[in-house]
């Protein structure tokens, strides 16, 4: 007797945008086409505001839509760790991996720099080109990993989250 498939099924573009900005629950599965969709879309938004809105007085809606947009990503991405039969919680560690890590790029990068105006770089100059390479490394590593966890096919069996 053949078993129904538990996997998330694919759904359209538009059926992903709607269920990313309506439906705010974590514990169910997502499917790729789910998840991609929405990193898509996400992208082209920003895009969007970035070229469309340039102007000052509108500048304040940027990051609002940008933090919007992160948390709809971050809800497809837990539920999409929910289809591979992971928990939510990976989620949250790609997150933070990746904020603090390019963090410490930008931050080590900007050392550096006003580190050089000196009289060329100084040992904490050095710390902090060490210190933002290693952050590049993380960056790229987690980027690879949470890239090929989000792309595997969801499990056909039964998980906890459905």
């Amino acid at each position: 007797m053949e078993s129904a498939s538990h996997a998330a099924a694919p759904v359209s573009f538009g059926e992903a945008i709607r269920r990313g900005v309506t439906d705010w629950h974590f514990r169910r599965r997502g499917s790729r086409s789910e998840y991609w969709w929405l990193a898509l879309f996400s992208f082209l938004v920003m895009l969007a505001l970035e070229n469309v809105l340039r102007s000052v007085p509108h500048a304040f809606v940027v990051p609002i839509v940008f933090l919007f947009l992160t948390v709809v990503l971050f809800k497809a991405a837990v539920r999409r760790y929910h289809d591979i039969g992971r928990s939510g919680w990976w989620a949250l560690l790609n997150f933070v991996l990746g904020y603090m890590s390019s963090l410490m790029v930008v931050i080590g990068l900007f050392a550096v720099a006003l580190s050089s105006l000196d009289n060329g770089m100084t040992a904490r100059g050095r710390w902090w080109w060490g210190a933002s390479r290693f952050g590049f490394v993380v960056l790229v590593l987690n980027g690879l990993w949470t890239v090929l966890w989000l792309c595997r096919p969801g499990q056909k069996n039964a998980n906890q989250w459905g």
